[in-house]
Parts: C-alpha cells; sequence; structure tokens
C-alpha cells in the first residue's frame, strides 16, 4: 500500500514536458509581445516625427483642451485658467505659437476653476498627457511620444486579437499590415480618436479569450474583472468604448460552459466582478455624465447620421 501512495505521488513525464513546454510558449508569446510594442512605438516615433506636424488643430485636436494637463503637469491640480490674460506664456504654448512651456512661468497666484464637463469626462486621457509632461516636459513634441506609445499598445492589442485564431507567424504578418495601413495612420496623429484604439482592441481580445478557451474558473473570474478594468479606464480616453459593453455584459454572463451550480455561481460571481472593476475604474467619468448629462446620447445618436454611413 505505501508503495502504491508512493507510485501516485510520483508526477508523471507527459505531465511535466507539458507543463514545461506550456511555460515555454507563454515565455515566448510574452516576450513576442514586447518586442511588437517596442518596435510599434518606435516606428511610430519615426512617422509622427518624420510625416506629421504639430499635433492640432489640423489633427481635429484642439490645443486649448490641454489646459487642464498643463497645470497638472506643474503641479496646480487639474483645472482651467479662465483668465489666459494673467499668464501671456501660457496663452502662447496653449495657441501653439511656442511648442514648450516651463512651469517656472506659470505665476504663484494664477487664478483657476474646476474644468468643464468635456474635459472631466476625457480626465484619462489628459491627465495621461500630463504625466508625459512631467516626465520629459511641457512640449507639443512630446505629444507625438504619447501617441507613439499608445500605437505600441495597439499593436500589442492587435497581435492577441489575431492570434486567437492564427499562428505566430501569421499573427505578426496581420499586426504589420494591420498596423501600417494607411486608414491608421491617417487617424494616429488624432490623438483624441486614436487613444481609444488599444482599448477597444484588448477588451475584444479579452472577450476572445473567454470564448475560445475553456478557462479555470479563478482565470475566468479574473479575466473578466480585467475587461472591467480595461473598459473603465478606457472610458475616460474616450466614451467610444462603451459600445463594448453590452457585448462585454453579455459574454460574461454566458461564456462559461456548463449549468452545474458551480458554473453558475461563477458566472455570477464574474458578472459582479465585472461591473465592479468597470464602475469603480469608470466612476470620475460616470459620475461627471450623472451630474451633467455627458455627451454618451451625442455620440450614440452621432453613429445613426448619414454622413457616418458615408464615411464607412
Amino acid at each position: 500500500m505505501t508503495e502504491n501512495l508512493k507510485e501516485e505521488k510520483e508526477p508523471t513525464p507527459g505531465g511535466e514536458n507539458d507543463r514545461n513546454r506550456l511555460s515555454r510558449s507563454r515565455c515566448i508569446e510574452a516576450a513576442l509581445v514586447l518586442l511588437i510594442a517596442a518596435t510599434a512605438t518606435a516606428a511610430g516615433a519615426f512617422y509622427l516625427t518624420n510625416y506629421c506636424g504639430v499635433i492640432g488643430p489640423e489633427y481635429v485636436v484642439e490645443p486649448h483642451w490641454f489646459c487642464p494637463s498643463v497645470m497638472l503637469a506643474a503641479g496646480r491640480g487639474f483645472n482651467l485658467v479662465p483668465n489666459l490674460s494673467e499668464c501671456p506664456a501660457l496663452a502662447a504654448f496653449l495657441a501653439q505659437q511656442t511648442l514648450s512651456l516651463s512651469p517656472e512661468e506659470l505665476p504663484e497666484n494664477l487664478s483657476t476653476i474646476p474644468p468643464d464637463p468635456f474635459l472631466r469626462s476625457h480626465r484619462y486621457l489628459f491627465s495621461s498627457v500630463a504625466i508625459m509632461w512631467k516626465l520629459f516636459g511641457i512640449s507639443w513634441t512630446s505629444l507625438k511620444g504619447f501617441l507613439a506609445v499608445a500605437f505600441g499598445l495597439t499593436a500589442a492589442a492587435a497581435f492577441g486579437l489575431f492570434r486567437l485564431g492564427m499562428n505566430r507567424i501569421l499573427s505578426v504578418l496581420a499586426t504589420i499590415a494591420f498596423m501600417f495601413s494607411p486608414a491608421v495612420l491617417e487617424i494616429l496623429p488624432s490623438l483624441r480618436d486614436f487613444c481609444k484604439a488599444p482599448f477597444i482592441l484588448g477588451a475584444l481580445m479579452l472577450l476572445g479569450l473567454l470564448i475560445r478557451h475553456r478557462a479555470a474558473i479563478v482565470s475566468y473570474i479574473g479575466l473578466s474583472g480585467m475587461l472591467g478594468l480595461v473598459l473603465g479606464i478606457g472610458l475616460g480616453f474616450r466614451q467610444d468604448i462603451l459600445v463594448c459593453f453590452p457585448l462585454s455584459l453579455c459574454v460574461v454572463a454566458v461564456a462559461m460552459q456548463g449549468w452545474a451550480w458551480r458554473p453558475f455561481l461563477a458566472r455570477g460571481t464574474a458578472v459582479a466582478l465585472f461591473l465592479l472593476c468597470f464602475i469603480a475604474s469608470g466612476w470620475p467619468i460616470l459620475s461627471v455624465n450623472r451630474e451633467s448629462q455627458g455627451n454618451s446620447a451625442h455620440y450614440i445618436l452621432q453613429g445613426f447620421d448619414m454622413r457616418s454611413e458615408k464615411d464607412m
């Protein structure tokens, strides 16, 4: 009997080989994702530097939107300056008459007010720009670096999406074809429009994982929470991310296979965690919409406009 117990405890060679093979495969996959993201970031920076002008009205980006980013980067909080005549240097920067601004050029007693609902509904976008400016200096040129990082993250998400149905080589080729297509490069300099791409593609990738792979209960619940975070954070970059919410809720609720009590309980837990993560991460934006009724209805109805169908 003792010998039988010892034999049961001994790992099977096949099981060990499978685990080692899976571990190596995951390491290769992770390294490939990092390589794709880094390469795409460098390629995006090259394209933006050499083929695009200053990020501004030419690319549907209004410079005055970035006043809260300037103030936050300078340590003055996420605020607007109502009277730009108090600070000619800031006025010149926001008019793109100068390409950079030093925090020391802002007067100590500069009056500020809270941003309007439009800017607060994009809080994560403008706060991310503020972090970039805090690290690399307040400059319109730095916005190209910010967009290059977004380009790299989009490439990584696109690769993950392609990997759901292709091998590595085909996925890499499809990612290159997608990222360097004229449509993607055309929208790249448009900061507000392009920065939703990593979140939408990332959400679709997570949905694909939930549907395609038979994940363990813990992994299923974890992926559902991650999906809620992606949607909630993406909401603060562009509210177009809401288009993924109904689909995500349906997939989280029904994708787990089996109808026994345990999968049923897991589905309920996954839905609860998904909603909790979405609401918690997106609350600053959701609260703005609740207080001011936001622009969500405008974004939804805009899709029914004949001009939108013509553009498609």
